[in-house]
């Protein structure tokens, strides 16, 4: 991932996102993950190896399903190291697996190994990933340790008509509310070590979270599993652990399925807003001479939902609850200024195209002012006269033709003189201290 230094200082971590300070560090904690995964995968390994000897073929299309779920990815944060909103992550993915379905947990650690280091393009940043991803599973050993087949009992004991007897809510939805809260903060527990070993500043980092986006898809994966008994009795398989987790792959193909068409349609949508904003910047050329940065805004804010850009004379904002994105720098010669776009915690999370639209605006912005530069340099000299300053004829008759024009009484007064004695100032003390009084007369009349 490109840093923000090399791209247009977006990202008020720059230093963080594409070179860790101490990359020593953050190898220390890569080991220690990878130690505790393969510990895991060596408990499930004796269960895992006998049921891959027994089915190969049906494992083997278990763990695709798996992969294909698990390769749909959502960042929470900008930053690279931070953890990833994969969907239904093992901790829901194989809700049961630490008790229902013990035989493929190896396989579901392997793939989520693998995902992960694909989807980071780094093996150490992957494994980072991976531990952070299966962390909670410990969490659901505990919530059903005595109930490793919740799952049938729900669907068994389950009805329409006692959609919430107590034994389905005390084994069912309970540890399942209790997950839905405690998975997020453990996640957060792990970004937090991991901001730490690569010295992020961790408040900084911490306000590159989108609170609903976490929250949104916290429910949304609730949601999903509190209706498995309900499809699972739906489609009448009983108890057959084989069945159930078919099934359930399925229904969990499908929910990963939507999910991807829901994060498409909402990049699109965000890619529509940062082609209006630039649209809308684009028809306000030529920008005007003045404050040409506040229209450059306005048309931005335009196009722009739940985020507010503005002009800041510098880039390191430190709002509470609050993340930026910059420009390049902007120079007028006498001040340097930032296009700025703010977002609230509690809105959706930046993306690329906010990057883009700062990007572009900025650069036009930039290039409008060079040329209004350039051009009122260009003015000044065909008009003036550079030995007094004063208006050429050319450009005297147009000043005339305006003044006569915004007159409202069509009368314009002109006085005429010139100049004594010019030639003999000339022939006696020579033409620069001519020029000279040339100047000076000018001034005066100035």
């Amino acid at each position: 991932m490109a840093s923000k230094q090399s791209k247009h200082q977006t990202t008020t971590g720059s230093q963080s996102k594409d070179g860790i300070r101490k990359p020593v560090r953050l190898t220390i904690l890569a080991i220690i993950y990878a130690l505790c995964i393969a510990a895991a995968i060596a408990v499930h390994a004796q269960a895992g190896v006998q049921r891959f000897m027994e089915d190969p073929a049906r494992i083997c299309i278990w763990s695709a399903c798996f992969l294909l779920c698990l390769i749909y990815h959502k960042e929470r944060s900008s930053y690279r190291v931070a953890a990833e909103h994969t969907v239904l992550p093992p901790l829901t993915v194989i809700l049961l697996a630490a008790g229902y379905f013990p035989d493929v947990s190896m396989f579901l650690i392997i793939v989520t190994i693998i995902t992960s280091i694909i989807t980071a393009r780094s093996l150490k940043i992957g494994i980072l990933h991976a531990g952070t991803t299966l962390a909670p599973i410990p969490l659901i050993k505990i919530l059903f340790a005595n109930t490793s087949h919740v799952l049938s009992v729900t669907i068994n004991q389950h009805s329409v008509n006692a959609a919430f007897n107590p034994y389905q809510f005390q084994n069912w939805l309970l540890p399942l509310l209790i997950m839905t809260v405690a998975v997020p903060i453990i996640r957060l527990i792990c970004d937090i070590v991991t901001f730490f070993f690569a010295q992020i500043p961790i408040r900084e980092a911490m306000h590159e979270y989108s609170l609903s986006h976490v929250l949104a898809m916290a429910l949304a994966d609730l949601m999903a599993i509190v209706w498995i008994p309900e499809i699972l009795q739906f489609a009448n398989i009983g108890s057959d652990a084989a069945t159930v987790l078919s099934v359930f792959m399925l229904a969990l193909i499908a929910y990963s399925l939507l999910l991807m068409t829901v994060d498409t349609m909402s990049q699109l949508a965000r890619s529509r807003s940062a082609l209006k904003c630039i649209a809308n910047v684009s028809d306000a050329l030529p920008l005007p001479n003045q404050v040409p940065e506040e229209t450059v805004v306005r048309r931005i804010n335009r196009g722009l939902a739940h985020m507010r850009c503005f002009v800041s004379d510098a880039n390191n904002l430190d709002k509470r609850g609050y993340s930026y994105r910059y420009s390049a720098p902007i120079s007028t010669g006498s001040r340097q200024y930032y296009l700025a776009m703010e977002r609230s915690i509690l809105n959706r999370p930046f993306m690329s195209t906010d990057e883009t639209i700062l990007l572009t605006c900025g650069g036009v912005l930039a290039e409008s002012l060079r040329v209004n530069k350039e051009v009122t340099l260009l003015r000044t000299q065909a008009e003036t006269d550079t030995l007094t300053g004063a208006l050429t004829y050319r450009a005297f008759i147009g000043h005339l033709k305006s003044l006569q024009t915004e007159n409202v009484h069509n009368l314009v007064a002109v006085v005429h003189f010139g100049v004594e004695h010019l030639r003999a100032v000339n022939e006696h003390y020579g033409r620069k201290i001519g020029n000279a009084v040339l100047r000076s007369v000018g001034m005066r009349l100035g």
